[in-house]
């Protein structure tokens, strides 16, 4: 029997349904015969849903937002920054030791914090034969916000380097993405399929 198709998933959920209850949708969707799941999440509700058989979570500890750039651990008694030290160093233990064959990152490029950047900086140099992917819903902010929050913060030079797609959840015909946001112009955009727009290197 051949080795299981390995899928290591990122939601950084701070709060709320939105980033878990849409992760654990595509989990369901690309379930097969032959893979396991495994999703990383801050969710504090996150063991409240029926996993599917071949999916599970590891646990980050969770973050609450308090401004647009500030976050506290929700529960424990520690500070920002040790708080993510431990997920950060979680989500890259937890990479090394699975290997996936497929790391999908949602939303956040870098992670709540710039926290995934080491394991998809590890993932490249030391496991290159995993498929890096960002997945982002159509619609995350005005244009102008999210290009002058993505040249600030030099996301659109970590998007060349290290992810193999993006997949967009949404209909290009209807708001195209790609353009607004002004994704970098040496990455290849096949044509949307099924309401996902995805673009490849």
């Amino acid at each position: 029997m051949a080795s299981p198709f390995n899928i290591l998933m990122y939601s950084h959920d701070t709060y709320g349904l939105g980033h878990i209850r849409r992760t654990m949708a595509i989990a369901n969707h690309l379930r097969r015969t032959n893979t396991n799941i495994l999703i990383l999440t801050g969710s504090p509700i996150a063991g409240r849903f029926a996993l599917p058989t071949q999916v599970d979570f590891v646990r980050v500890p969770g973050m609450i937002k308090k401004t647009n750039d500030e976050y506290r651990a929700l529960s424990i008694k520690i500070d920002d920054e040790q708080a993510l030290s431990i997920r950060t160093n979680i989500i890259l233990a937890t990479a090394k030791t699975f290997k996936p064959d497929l790391f999908i990152v949602d939303k956040e490029p870098l992670g709540l914090k710039r926290e995934v950047l080491p394991t998809l900086e590890w993932l490249k140099e030391s496991n290159p034969q995993t498929r890096t992917v960002l997945g982002l819903r159509d619609i995350l902010d005005d244009p102008t916000v999210i290009t002058k929050d993505w040249q600030d913060r030099a996301i659109y030079s970590y998007l060349s380097s290290l992810y193999d797609e993006i997949w967009i959840y949404g209909n290009k015909k209807i708001y195209d993405p790609v353009t607004l946001y002004q994704f970098p112009a040496e990455m290849n955009y096949p044509a949307a399929s099924s309401g996902v727009s995805k673009s490849s290197q």
